[in-house]
């Protein structure tokens, strides 16, 4: 667990050292607000539940409401043009762009936003929400989560994590606060169509322009992933307490072709993210006008699947294997299929050719 703390050291440092040659305010701010609300999120919950109720069950809904706060209050910025006393910290790095001189059209354009934050921050509030309806409608039905058996009447460990669902947050968040920081007529140098037809100019953009849309695919085949897999292991549980089946695990559907087919489509939703984020953020027009350099704007939009990556192979699957290994490691159906199943989808084998991810 060594990388939730080299991670965030890592950001750190990474911004420290953008600051001795430029000072990257918006960004900064935004992120800096948007972390605060977090923490003041979770906190809020985490309090009640932790020294009254001791119950788990507004744990995932917080964690689902600070990614919809966070996607607003960074969208916020920039249709507000609220950078008054940014312009004395980076002079001439910032050019206020109320909404009202916003040149023309409707749309996004009217709300002050290009169309790809607002995209963005809407795809996040989407996932978020579908995320936290259904963890939170599951916690309600089994009366409480297995995971937290062991913190719950642990006042120290039972804040801990809600401590790092705020960490989660805001390292998953970091490529979309980036993309957010853009301001409006930066934009303008990150148009798919400029260029003019000089390939030095052009060939850059096409590329970007591929990365994004890439990037979006990514997002979309994740979250369909994620919400078949779910679907499927509620299904698989329902017919279980309806004495349809006395299976001790389930191995059918997206289940059979990976142990962990949800956690691969959240990984793979948070690579989407940052390429979309990076195809923008990445442009000159746009690190020169937010302060950034070329390294930094790496670390801002990659840190976070990594983080993702890191969370869910070293604590969240371990947590659920552990429990299981525990319960069926004797049966040899289920030593079989753990051994023959991955974390991924594409490779793994399907003896009984049934392709269950044809259409993913």
């Amino acid at each position: 667990m060594n990388f939730l703390l080299k991670l965030p050291l890592i950001l750190a440092i990474t911004l420290a050292l953008q600051s001795l040659f430029r000072f990257p305010a918006v960004f900064l701010l935004n992120l800096l607000r948007c972390t605060a609300a977090t923490l003041t999120i979770q906190t809020a919950v985490a309090l009640p539940s932790v020294l009254w109720f001791r119950s788990e069950l507004l744990y995932d809904v917080s964690g689902a409401l600070c990614f919809v706060v966070v996607a607003g209050l960074s969208l916020g910025l920039s249709t507000t043009g609220d950078t008054t006393f940014l312009r004395g910290l980076s002079p001439g790095l910032w050019r206020e762009v109320p909404v009202v001189m916003m040149r023309g059209g409707g749309g996004w354009r009217a709300l002050g936003v290009d169309w790809r934050q607002g995209v963005v921050s809407l795809a996040v509030c989407v996932w978020a929400g579908r995320l936290g309806i259904y963890t939170f409608r599951r916690t309600l039905h089994k009366g409480g989560d297995s995971r937290f058996d062991f913190i719950r009447y642990n006042p120290k460990r039972f804040f801990s994590v809600f401590m790092l669902q705020a960490l989660w947050v805001t390292m998953c968040t970091l490529p979309v606060v980036a993309l957010n920081s853009v301001p409006f007529e930066a934009f303008e140098g990150v148009a798919w169509q400029s260029g003019g037809g000089d390939p030095v100019v052009l060939v850059p953009s096409i590329m970007r322009m591929f990365w994004f849309w890439l990037g979006a695919w990514s997002i979309f085949r994740g979250f369909m992933i994620e919400c078949v897999a779910d679907w499927q292991m509620a299904k698989w549980a329902k017919e279980k307490e309806q004495k349809k089946h006395d299976e001790v695990f389930c191995g059918k559907g997206l289940w059979y072709r990976s142990r962990h087919p949800n956690y691969y489509g959240e990984c793979l939703i948070w690579l989407g993210f940052a390429m979309v984020c990076s195809s923008v953020v990445m442009a000159s027009s746009a690190r020169k006008a937010m302060g950034l350099g070329f390294m930094t704007g790496l670390v801002l939009c990659y840190l976070s699947p990594y983080f993702v990556y890191k969370l869910v192979r070293n604590i969240s699957i371990p947590i659920i294997e552990n429990k299981y290994d525990a319960l069926y490691m004797t049966r040899t159906d289920y030593r079989k299929w753990r051994r023959s199943r991955t974390f991924r989808l594409w490779m793994d084998s399907d003896p009984q050719g049934i392709r269950w991810n044809s259409w993913i």
